[in-house]
């Protein structure tokens, strides 16, 4: 049995744990097992062979450990079948060429859900504005999701009969496993409850390509920050348009930052005036000017939503 490390390259891309398991299992050695003499020899090859077989169905199937497709930034964010007044439509073809917030709950009733669900209702403005569609999941009945958005639209103090996003029903588990946020053997059931997904409190920030831009993961017990979330959405959109970067604790209307890979004469032409930062690398062989800041195109009124205000 004879594995070569030039096919598997060809076959799936590797990373470097694969990598070195390919290595340390001697995947590209082609042996003549006809030239091996000593029985004990012959068991160790055999038994080498074995362990490259493993390694080979697991790269396949993606069962190694330290070898996933795990999603990242820049992924292309799972599309999924979701039900909108008694329609299945494509979570996809629902957000259309728009932004997305994508963010899950692990169980309906829930005290810090609710009041996060409740601000999302009350920031629907906010994202219209922004070309941005709020989508809502929880793991539960849509029953009972219909049950508790009375207590969210309560709380939100909104004369509101229904939500104004959507809430995704996940009892199946389909999409919290896609989006990660549950691991693929996890088994829908009664006996499931917010401590059992736990780990389903996620928020994903979905560009208009349908990839992956941010993700943020919270406890239980630690209620999002919907105004950083926005300023986040308003960050990335101002890099989509424009290809800039924000620097820490940026709020709209402050300075944003040129991206290294563009001179400083193009950044003029660009953005207009460019403010560089002197800092003490300038002086050393080879550093150059890589911090410099122009204006955003963010105005600064936009701080009422990524500012504190209260319920």
């Amino acid at each position: 049995m004879v594995f070569c490390r030039s096919f598997l390259r060809k076959l799936i891309p590797l990373n470097s744990y694969v990598e070195s398991r390919i290595t340390d299992y001697n995947l590209f050695a082609i042996v003549n097992i006809s030239s091996i003499s000593e029985p004990l020899m012959i068991i160790r090859f055999v038994s080498r062979q074995i362990r490259c077989a493993s390694v080979f169905a697991a790269i396949l199937f993606g069962g190694i450990s330290g070898y996933t497709t795990a999603l990242q930034i820049g992924s292309e964010a799972p599309d999924f079948e979701m039900v909108i007044d008694g329609k299945v439509v494509k979570f996809h073809d629902h957000i259309k060429d728009k932004y997305a917030i994508f963010f899950s709950h692990p169980f309906d009733f829930t005290p810090v859900c609710t009041t996060e669900l409740a601000e999302v209702h009350k920031r629907k403005p906010f994202y219209d504005d922004h070309q941005t569609v709020a989508v809502g999941l929880s793991v539960d009945s849509g029953d009972r999701h219909r049950k508790w958005s009375k207590d969210i639209l309560k709380f939100a103090s909104s004369r509101d009969q229904t939500l104004n996003f959507s809430l995704v029903s996940d009892e199946q588990l389909e999409v919290a496993k896609k989006y990660e946020m549950l691991a693929n053997d996890e088994q829908p059931g009664s006996e499931r409850s917010a401590g059992t997904n736990f780990t389903a409190r996620t928020v994903f920030i979905i560009g208009k390509d349908k990839k992956i831009k941010l993700m943020m993961t919270y406890p239980m017990y630690i209620g999002r920050n919907f105004n950083e979330i926005s300023r986040a959405l308003l960050a990335q959109i101002e890099h989509d348009d424009r290809k800039i970067a924000t620097p820490a604790n940026w709020q709209p209307g402050d300075d944003v930052v040129v991206p290294p890979g563009m001179t400083t004469e193009d950044a003029e032409q660009k953005y207009g005036e460019v403010r560089v930062k002197e800092l003490p690398s300038f002086s050393e062989e080879g550093i150059k000017h890589y911090l410099r800041f122009v204006n955003s195109n963010t105005p600064e009124s936009e701080r009422e939503h990524t500012e504190h205000t209260e319920l």
